[in-house]
């Protein structure tokens, strides 16, 4: 029986999935009861340096995205380094609706020459970066890279069309968005 399913909650797609949003790409990294993660699959044309990467995403970028569909993302800057032994660490967490990818993130080497949120050390100001050849690359702070975004979309999205593929995401509205094209 082949029977029509409607649109589905975006929440209830797979990670690694394509999905467009605000007319960009961006691809599933996680799903929780708050929200669904998605890392943009590009990088953006803008150079900057490591403490004016949040300030930039969470002032100028998010102009572009209806705040109402995000939820605030929680993270912490981490050190990352021989030190610890490759383990992770959290200082202190904070929370932004725009947040950079970590070490350790899906995806991370799709794109190169953009900044991490983990440091190698912190007194010298060396931050990790992925370099052009989509390795990790301690440099400092006060040096400028490209940024890739993260947002989290909050669970009232729905996909109104599309497979989950690169050449075919999902695309998605919220649910009262939908109602109202509907009536």
């Amino acid at each position: 029986i082949i029977e029509e399913l409607g649109n589905a909650i975006l929440r209830d797609n797979s990670i690694g999935s394509y999905v467009t949003y605000n007319e960009e790409t961006y691809r599933i990294i996680s799903i929780d009861d708050k929200g669904v993660e998605l890392i943009l699959d590009k990088v953006l044309d803008v150079n900057k340096k490591y403490g004016d990467v949040y300030s930039y995403l969470n002032k100028e970028f998010i102009k572009g995205l209806n705040k109402e569909d995000l939820v605030k993302n929680n993270y912490g800057v981490n050190e990352y380094s021989f030190k610890n032994k490759y383990e992770l660490s959290d200082k202190e967490t904070q929370s932004n609706y725009v947040i950079i990818p970590s070490v350790g993130e899906l995806f991370l080497n799709e794109y190169n020459g953009y900044w991490l949120n983990n440091y190698s050390d912190s007194k010298l100001g060396l931050y990790y970066t992925i370099d052009e050849n989509n390795m990790f690359f301690s440099d400092l702070k006060g040096n400028s890279h490209k940024i890739r975004p993260i947002i989290k979309l909050n669970t009232e999205m729905v996909v109104s069309s599309g497979t989950g593929t690169k050449v075919d995401p999902l695309v998605i509205e919220k649910e009262k968005d939908k109602d109202a094209k509907e009536n």
